[in-house]
């Protein structure tokens, strides 16, 4: 079948998805996805076969987005993480009228922290518990930020959790509603988490960005902060640019703004609730 998915800013149809997949989608986007073909898409995504002989033998699936095959062909039962990929990848790579960080972004009170780290850092697991907890997760992945006003944009995309992180946040967030776990993939066991409805996700607006977070998780370990110079912090957030260098002078002025108007930190932490505490205190400016 061919469904479209709204993220908030951004429309994406898919076509060719299976019943077991389409499930699943549904299960994450409820009132966000539809069947029905209606307005204008930003992106065009495509599932297919790899081959004739494939269909048969040990079939597979590739995900084509508008021509561009950026993923590697996966087992129809692990195709979910994929589709999730690749509606990250369509803006990483399309999106040139915002500034685009690999960040996740958490808000409270109408303002907004970015939480960039390198994958298995905890930035997902941070985020996700944080929005089951008092605060708007806008994103788990990219943090979307507008040229002119230097805000940033909250979008309904589910979070996508790996490994030990799925039990943590089952445990420790009740009301998250979880897709099935796909075991094996090449991050390991990937189930994807809805934090909101659609209905409860409309309610969002964009916010300033009041500080940014470099996170990292340190098993057993007592959180530990340190604060970075708006010079370290600016130069840390222009390697997490998707499309910093292609923005050119709008790409570093929003850059600059955002550096200018944010304290910066890194903490290194275990217990998430402590977490949720300091952010607030740093929010509060009381950090």
């Amino acid at each position: 079948m061919n469904i479209s998915i709204a993220s908030g800013l951004y429309r994406y149809s898919v076509a060719n998805v299976s019943e077991t997949i389409y499930h699943q989608l549904k299960l994450l986007y409820d009132d966000a996805l539809s069947t029905t073909a209606t307005g204008w898409c930003d992106f065009a995504l495509k599932i297919e076969n790899t081959s004739l002989v494939r269909r048969i033998l040990r079939p597979q699936r590739v995900v084509n987005i508008e021509g561009q095959l950026p993923f590697n062909p996966i087992a129809p039962a692990k195709l979910l993480p994929t589709i999730e990929w690749s509606l990250n990848w369509c803006v990483a790579a399309y999106e040139h009228q915002k500034l685009i960080l690999h960040s996740s972004v958490v808000a409270k009170n109408g303002q907004a922290i970015l939480l960039p780290a390198a994958s298995g850092s905890g930035k997902t697991t941070l985020a996700t518990y944080l929005g089951a907890h008092g605060w708007e997760m806008f994103s788990d992945e990219l943090a979307v930020l507008d040229l002119h006003s230097n805000r940033v944009n909250p979008l309904f995309r589910p979070a996508s959790l790996k490994n030990d992180s799925i039990n943590i946040i089952r445990k420790s967030c009740p009301s998250v509603t979880f897709s099935a776990t796909t075991a094996a993939t090449h991050k390991g066991d990937i189930a994807h988490a809805k934090l909101y409805s659609y209905e409860q996700f409309n309610t969002f607006g964009k916010c300033p960005v009041n500080a940014v977070v470099f996170p990292k998780y340190v098993a057993q370990s007592n959180t530990k902060v340190m604060t970075l110079s708006q010079a370290e912090g600016f130069a840390s957030l222009t390697r997490q640019g998707f499309n910093y260098n292609v923005l050119g002078t709008k790409g570093f002025s929003t850059l600059a703004t955002v550096a200018t108007n944010s304290r910066f930190y890194y903490v290194e932490y275990s217990d998430l609730a402590d977490m949720s505490d300091l952010l607030t205190e740093v929010l509060a400016k009381q950090c």
